[in-house]
């Protein structure tokens, strides 16, 4: 008789790398602060390898929450690199078009807001130049 082949288990996520990230610790030196390698991290962030409850528990207090939030996430989850990315083509822009002078802190903060709704909403995909250029210019006017 054949052997049976079992279901593949589908792993559970976890919010490790989004606690990481609002950690603004790098995968690096925090493999380094779990005590495993940089590889073996990116695989159990990826829902690749498992993890062990000692991993989550050190996690947790490595990255400054609990343990039931790295499995559960953040309250307001939120793509720390794409709001840096954001936040980077918005400032390159006011620089690049001399708006530095005619921008307001308002101005600025509103214009983030609306490049990240719009990267978010456009599969995480970072924004553009011309993108941050054209949304600038309508709120300098």
């Amino acid at each position: 008789m054949a052997p049976i082949a079992k279901p593949k288990y589908q792993l559970q996520k976890t919010f490790l790398r989004e606690w990481r990230r609002i950690s603004g610790i790098s995968q690096k030196d925090a493999a380094v602060e779990l005590n495993i390698s940089r590889p073996l991290l990116s695989q159990i962030e990826n829902a690749k390898s498992p993890y062990t409850q000692r991993l989550i528990e050190r996690a947790a207090q490595v990255y400054g929450c609990t343990p039931t939030e790295i499995l559960r996430g953040p309250k307001h989850p939120i793509d720390i690199d794409l709001l840096f990315r954001t936040i980077v083509v918005i400032e390159e822009s006011i620089l690049r078009n001399g708006l530095a002078k005619k921008t307001t802190s308002i101005q600025k903060a509103h214009s983030i807001i609306e490049l990240f709704k719009l990267a978010s909403n456009n599969d995480n995909r970072p924004p553009t130049p011309e993108e941050a250029d054209e949304l600038l210019k309508r709120s300098v006017e």
